[in-house]
């Protein structure tokens, strides 16, 4: 684990207040003003973000929890290419593609947006604008909410190939396989209708189920074996919210590490105590958290899983 210089702690500071400045001048402002903030956010990011830069080697796998605040995304680099899972929120957009810069992402191979709320699509749009993404997966679930309707927008202009996957199809990029588990049904709750990935490389495996709920895991559980659904990793739901991640899944899942993007002192009170508590007796070892931590990263190399460098806030 490496140690990190007061410069990027300083870095980390300074975007962060950048984040928060831009979300206020959105709110009150409007978005010239807000764009001032994401170009000033991205411009402190690129000149110190470098320590990502260094290309993946064959045979290694990183997941990168992104510190977007209180939303989700999630880059996962091979030398293969990329995965994005989710995109953050509207003000996060200049952190995030400055992180992708530093990480000299050019293509996207899938951009995952596990369900149409600004926390988790709020920079797509901008993703397709700046990248070459070839497969846009969405769930079957539409929205009136504007970054929804930006993402549709961008789809329909680029030459990007946008499916709803079904459940049960598998995607393969290089060595990377992953599977669509869900949703199993169609729910009240939107949050339940969050795609649920499945990913594995070599001997190690990743679950992803965006914001889902307990009635979402309920039917995971009774749908797959615990094969089908253990994991080495697991990004934990909904932000730590205590309406996800129920006792039931994680005694069945057992992962050894899992890790939660939450804005720093957050409103909601994300990650949850009791939810922290459920891993712990879950066996879950690390827990790894983007509101205390900063950006997280996990490696693995097909067979064991470490925990990589990371931007300490």
């Amino acid at each position: 684990m490496s140690k990190h210089s007061p410069r990027r702690k300083l870095f980390a500071l300074i975007v962060s207040i950048l984040t928060v400045g831009t979300a206020l001048a959105y709110l009150y402002y409007g978005d010239e003003l807000a764009k001032a903030f994401r170009e000033l956010a991205s411009i402190h990011y690129s000149s110190i973000a470098s320590v990502y830069n260094d290309a993946v080697d064959e045979g290694e796998l990183e997941v990168h929890i992104i510190d977007v605040g209180q939303g989700d995304s999630t880059l996962i680099r091979s030398a293969d290419g990329n995965i994005l899972i989710d995109a953050g929120t509207n003000a996060s957009e200049a952190v995030l593609k400055a992180h992708l810069d530093a990480c000299g992402v050019k293509a996207i191979d899938y951009l995952i947006c596990t369900h149409p709320h600004e926390d988790h699509i709020g920079g797509a749009d901008m993703i397709i604008d700046n990248y070459n993404v070839k497969n846009v997966l969405i769930t079957d679930l539409r929205s009136s909410d504007s970054s929804f309707t930006a993402l549709l927008d961008r789809i329909v202009k680029s030459d990007t190939f946008a499916a709803i996957p079904n459940t049960g199809d598998v995607y393969t990029l290089g060595d990377i396989s992953f599977t669509v588990l869900g949703p199993l049904d169609t729910y009240e709750d939107e949050n339940d209708m969050s795609l649920i990935i499945r990913l594995t490389f070599g001997d190690t495996t990743f679950l992803f189920t965006g914001d889902a709920g307990y009635p979402a895991e309920r039917d995971l559980i009774e749908r797959y074996s615990v094969d089908e659904l253990n994991c080495d990793f697991y990004k934990i739901a909904h932000h730590g919210s205590n309406t996800s991640s129920s006792k039931e899944l994680l005694e069945l899942i057992t992962p050894e590490i899992a890790a939660v993007s939450a804005g720093k002192d957050n409103e909601y009170g994300h990650p949850r105590g009791e939810v922290l508590i459920r891993l712990a007796e879950a066996g879950c070892a690390t827990v790894l958290r983007t509101d205390t931590m900063g950006t997280v990263i996990v490696k693995s190399d097909g067979k064991v899983l470490t925990e990589g460098a990371r931007q300490t806030q």
